[in-house]
This record gives C-alpha cells, sequence and structure tokens, in this order.
C-alpha cells in the first residue's frame, strides 16, 4: 500500500484543546496531518501593551489517538492554516518524523530496546542459499522451487548486537481471469539491539552506519526503506480464554515514518550482481561489518561528507569535487594522522627551532616567513598519495595511472576551488571527480580487508570511469 491513512484526534502535550484530523502516511517516508480546526500557528508573547505576533510557531511535538493506536508526530511544520487569525478552521501539518505505537515526551527520551531495519541491496549483498529450484535435465514434468531456511548471522560491537536474518515469505497462491500464479520470496532485515534503552538519535546513527555499508558495497545509494523500534518496557495482557486469568508479556512495535536522507525505490530492480563492488561471499557479515564500524566511527566527518555524494541529487562538478578533495583529506586524517609525512613532527620541531635560533636578531614577520614552510604532518598532496598507496596496486593502476599526477591535479583543483573562487580548476573536472572518489572507495575497500582479487574487480567493473 503506497499510502496510510490514520483518522483520530491530536492534540499539543501541555496545551489545552484537541482537534480531528487524518494523518497520511506515504511510503517513501513522507507524512503530512490534516487537522479540522487546528492549532495556533502565531509565535506570541504577553507584553504591556498586550499580545504581540513574533512569528510563524513550530510544533515540536504532537500527540494523536487513531484508531486505538498511540501515534507522535515529532518536528512538524504549519504548512497551511486556513480560516481565522488564530484559531484557524482548517490546518494542514508536515511532521519530520512520525512514529506509530507509541507517545513519546521528547525526542531523546530513552525507550527503545531495538530495532528492525530494511535497507535496499541487503538481500542480494547478504548471498544465501534461500531460493532453490530444483532441476532435472530433460525432465520437464514438475517445475518446483524451495524457500530455504538459514541460520542468522550475529555480531557484538561496542555492546550492540547486529543479527542479519533472511525472512521467508511463504508461497500464496493467486488468480486471475487469465491464470494462477503461486509467489514466494525472501527479505534480509537487521535486528539491531542496545546495551540499553536508547533514543531516536543513537538508531539513526546504527541506520546510516548500515546504509553507507550498503552503498559502498552495491556501488548505489542503498536507502532505508522500513523501520520498526521495539519499546523496552513490556506490555501486560490478560488471556480471557484462560481461568483463572494470566497476566502476560509482549513486545511492543513501533512503526517509524519520516524524511529520509534518500527515499528508497525497493521494488525496483536491484543492480545486477555482477556491478556490487562486493558482497558477503567476498568478505561475510560477520568478519566485514566489526571492520566497517571501526572505520566508519573514526572517520565519521570524511563519510558523512562521501555518502552524502550519492544520497544527494547531482549538484554542480566543482562542488561535488571540493567534496571529495576535502574527503580525501579528512579520510587520511581520520585513520592514518600523519602517515606520509616525508619527516615525522620531532624532526620538523627541531629543525624549526635552529632557523628560529638563527633568525633571532632579524624581524618577526621574516622569522615566521621563514617558519611558514616547515609544519608538521603531510602536505595535502603527500595525505592523498599515501591513501593511493592502500589498494591493491594493480586496482588502482586500472583508474589512476600515476598517483602523483593525479595528487597534483587535486591539489590544485581544492586550492583553486577554496581559495581562488575556482582558478585552479581544470576542465576534467569530472573525470577528477569521479577519479577521486574511486580512489576513496577502493581505500575503505582495502581497509575492510578485501584481498586484491576483489579489489581489481570492483575497478574493472564498477568504479573504472567511462571512457
Amino acid at each position: 500500500m503506497d499510502e496510510q491513512l490514520w483518522a483520530g484526534v491530536w492534540w499539543i502535550p501541555g496545551e489545552t484543546g484537541e482537534h480531528t484530523g487524518i494523518l497520511r502516511l506515504q511510503r517513501d517516508g513522507s507524512t503530512s496531518l490534516e487537522l479540522v480546526g487546528g492549532f495556533d500557528p502565531m509565535d506570541t508573547f504577553q507584553s504591556e501593551t498586550g499580545t504581540e505576533i513574533v512569528g510563524s510557531r513550530l510544533f515540536p511535538l504532537i500527540h494523536g489517538i487513531a484508531e486505538g493506536k498511540k501515534i507522535t508526530l515529532l518536528g512538524s511544520i504549519p504548512v497551511m492554516s486556513r480560516g481565522g487569525f488564530m484559531s484557524p478552521r482548517f490546518q494542514r501539518v508536515q511532521p519530520n518524523q512520525a512514529l506509530v505505537g507509541v507517545h513519546l515526551e521528547s525526542r531523546e527520551e530513552t525507550v527503545f530496546e531495538s530495532a528492525y531495519l530494511w535497507v535496499e541491496n541487503m538481500t542480494a549483498w547478504m548471498q544465501q542459499p534461500n531460493l532453490i529450484r530444483p532441476f532435472e535435465y530433460p525432465s520437464t514434468d514438475i517445475y518446483a522451487a524451495q524457500l530455504a531456511k538459514t541460520e542468522p548471522q550475529s555480531i557484538t560491537v561496542d555492546g550492540w548486537t547486529y543479527v542479519v536474518e533472511m525472512v521467508r515469505r511463504d508461497f500464496r497462491h493467486s488468480q486471475t481471469r487469465g491464470g494462477e500464479a503461486l509467489e514466494g520470496g525472501v527479505e534480509a532485515v537487521i535486528h539491531v539491539t542496545a546495551p540499553e534503552p536508547a533514543g531516536l538519535q543513537a538508531f539513526n546513527s546504527v541506520t546510516l552506519e548500515f546504509m553507507d555499508f550498503l552503498t559502498l558495497a552495491s556501488g548505489e545509494a542503498s536507502g532505508l526503506y522500513k523501520a520498526e523500534y521495539v519499546l523496552a518496557e513490556r506490555e501486560t495482557w490478560t488471556d480471557p480464554r484462560v481461568d483463572p486469568p494470566v497476566e502476560n508479556e509482549r513486545s511492543t512495535y513501533v512503526e517509524n515514518y519520516g524524511r529520509r536522507v534518500f527515499s528508497a525505490r525497493p521494488d525496483e530492480k536491484a543492480p545486477d550482481l555482477h556491478y556490487y563492488r562486493f558482497t558477503a561471499r567476498d568478505l561475510s557479515f560477520v568478519e566485514a561489518y566489526p571492520a566497517w564500524l571501526r572505520i566508519r566511527r573514526q572517520a565519521s566527518d570524511a563519510c558523512n561528507v562521501y555518502f552524502g555524494l550519492d544520497y544527494s541529487p547531482p549538484g554542480f562538478t566543482e562542488t561535488r569535487l571540493f567534496s571529495v578533495a576535502t574527503v580525501v583529506e579528512s579520510l587520511h586524517a581520520s585513520l592514518f594522522g600523519d602517515a606520509g609525512a616525508p619527516h615525522d613532527s620531532t624532526t620538523v620541531q627541531e629543525l624549526r627551532n635552529k632557523v628560529k635560533a638563527a633568525l633571532a636578531d632579524e624581524d618577526a614577520d621574516l622569522r615566521d616567513l621563514a617558519l611558514r614552510g616547515l609544519k608538521p604532518g603531510p602536505t595535502y598532496a603527500e595525505r592523498a598519495r599515501y591513501l593511493a598507496s592502500r589498494p591493491a596496486s594493480e586496482a588502482l593502476a586500472l583508474l589512476i595511472p600515476d598517483i602523483s599526477t593525479w595528487a597534483k591535479r587535486l591539489t590544485r583543483a581544492r586550492n583553486g576551488l577554496a581559495h581562488e573562487a575556482g582558478k585552479g580548476i581544470t576542465e576534467d573536472a569530472f573525470e577528477l571527480e569521479w577519479d577521486s572518489r574511486a580512489v576513496v572507495a577502493l581505500a575503505l575497500m582495502a581497509e575492510l580487508g578485501l584481498g586484491d582479487g576483489v579489489q581489481l574487480k570492483a575497478a574493472q567493473d564498477s568504479l573504472a570511469r567511462p571512457r
């Protein structure tokens, strides 16, 4: 179903008055609430002269009861109010996030025990033998298919548990005017459990880390298309069929809808497996994901910018080139520190002290000029060359025949964009941006522990620039 409608009663906690209305939840995560009446959209305060309006009002928190379900709307904006100055007769509100199944008091409230996440390209990446079609040649008397069960794969990192499971959808029979069919399937889901009850932001971060991992692996943006949270507090219920009554506990599941960094398209055809940079056959989930979390968290700023280029709509080439140029520097600094510098910081400091002593009688400006080039740590070009030295040499050579030339071009373009409004940018900015993003992808794959052959295949089939 592309749209869900939730009719109910809505109110702002701590304020009087409630309104009937319909919440619309789209499959892509977008939400809107249409109210009969509405909340006061004006931000006002009482002064000596009376009530003064200071601007439009936002609604950080809205609660509702719709069809027996508790619903929380977070970060809502009134996009249209009609009729009545401070008491609308109709209002449309656009929430940033909708949670069906709970009343939260704030976004920071730590009430969630775990989350089930469905992310694009996860099923194909796992490469599990769930779908089996026995075939006996040349007999075609019976066509058969099986949905086999596979064991979940589990890891624990920093107290958080990650379990990937292949969920089977049993065969269903359907009949049309033209024929009938049996249809079944399998879908991967990751169940993430916190060491103690956590808030929305913690699970949002976990979700983004997993999206980035699958984006790196598949070579295309991989978005979240479904999320369910589990409340830490259990719900109690009594079975009326049992005498005497026995109190039972069950988990409460909360559906999460909202604006996402990337709109998933789970019903579209998946990329051909041939174009995946790597799959679980190359490095299993149990091996790859702990390494990925270490890299992703150690280089969070670089990864945010790098994968943001995949999630965001295409923009100006110069902007994207500058972004990936900053990623190269940030990724190197985060993962490798000062590696690649021709001299260690102690040697550089000793030389600076000698220059200071030799120029002690000179003007301070002259001393600063002499010391300007004597700084510890690698230059930008040295960072770029070191990062490019991490992947398999054969794979990198397929993309960039001359690392030194690439590093010089990227340095010139980065400095030109940052300091001279693009003066130093080359005419082949698109090619330079493409190649630089490929270097980052290979460097991340190398840090994950993927072998030379896997990197070479990725360079040939996925990362190579169209010629």
